[in-house]
């Protein structure tokens, strides 16, 4: 009767009672198929891809879209149009369209990578619920066998065979296994908690007995996407830095143009036009300057990158055999 006490104090204590069985075990790669599919950070990853390629899809080799003008008089008979297309001259727009292209490039290693990072950090997640839920389940095992050697000292010392002491002992022991109890049972809601902002169908869901099934299979160690990512930002400084070069020449822009005057009865002209600035007074020179510190900067980054891997590979082999 105690035990079935303690049972239903614990119980509604940890805030569960027994009810429905629990559905299908949900396997790990479920878990991370979900998280790859919905988490904020797959999403973002996703749509900077998205955002990358429509970039590189505006760029043009044509700096601008063409300028068509049209007018008339009220009165006269005077029309008159024209039709523009601005045109670098030293391939500004190539360099523009290379550098959108790699940087199409670098979100998606970035993409990868955030893939990569995510998976393992919601198998983390699912090891640490497993492991939780184990601890609870030994935690309420040992609740019952506090209860039940109370049970029997209580038993022995009303028939005289067993010292007071000894029953205050098995009462604090088994306070003190309650109390694990609870502990046990709040780290699991929060391993849990956790586990359910990468996939909230593991709140009812059963999940795997041994956090060595967590565990996938090792896949090549010398790829890395961050690095794929950094070459491409690298690349696309570098494009960049001669987009900004190519600016210092002028731009022209060619065109054809009309011109009917009927109040008059002249028979119209149709030519061509073409104009150009001058760089006298701007020659690019600020764009230049941060273009050149950008390329400086993304060559940095790659050089750090590139050591850190390098003393990652090194060192991380034992940690993990280890883990």
């Amino acid at each position: 009767m105690r035990t079935a006490l303690w049972g239903a104090l614990l119980a509604s204590t940890l805030g569960f009672l027994p009810g429905a069985a629990p559905a299908a075990p949900l396997v790990p790669d479920d878990v991370v198929a979900a998280a790859l599919a919905a988490h904020p950070e797959a999403v973002r990853a996703l749509a900077t891809v998205q955002i990358a390629a429509a970039d590189r899809r505006a760029a043009s080799v044509f700096l601008d879209n063409p300028v068509v003008a049209f007018g008339g008089s009220v009165i006269g008979g005077l029309v008159q149009g024209s039709l523009s297309q601005p045109i670098g001259l030293a391939g500004e727009g190539w360099h523009v369209r290379q550098a959108a292209a790699a940087e199409t490039g670098a979100a998606g290693h970035d993409a990868d990578r955030v893939r990569l990072e995510l998976a393992a950090w919601t198998r983390v997640a699912y090891a640490r619920a497993v492991t939780r839920t184990a601890r609870l389940r030994v935690a309420e095992e040992a609740v019952r066998q506090a209860s039940r050697l109370r049970e029997a000292l209580v038993a022995r010392q009303a028939q005289g065979e067993a010292p007071a002491l000894h029953v205050a002992l098995a009462r604090a022991a088994e306070s003190e296994a309650v109390a694990d109890a609870i502990v046990a049972a709040r780290e699991q809601a929060e391993a849990l908690t956790t586990l359910a902002a990468f996939d909230p169908r593991v709140l009812g869901a059963a999940l795997a007995d041994d956090p060595a099934d967590v565990v996938p299979e090792a896949g090549p160690s010398g790829l890395r996407a961050d690095v794929d990512a950094a070459r491409g930002r690298v690349v696309a400084a570098e494009a960049a830095l001669a987009a900004a070069r190519a600016a210092v020449a002028p731009r022209v822009d060619v065109g054809v143009f009309f011109q009917v005057d009927r109040a008059h009865g002249e028979p119209g002209d149709l030519g061509l036009q073409a104009s150009l600035a001058l760089p006298v007074w701007a020659r690019n020179q600020g764009g230049i300057a941060r273009a050149r510190a950008a390329l400086d900067v993304a060559r940095g980054e790659l050089s750090v990158l590139r050591a850190r891997v390098d003393a990652e590979q090194a060192t991380l082999p034992q940690v993990a055999e280890a883990a």
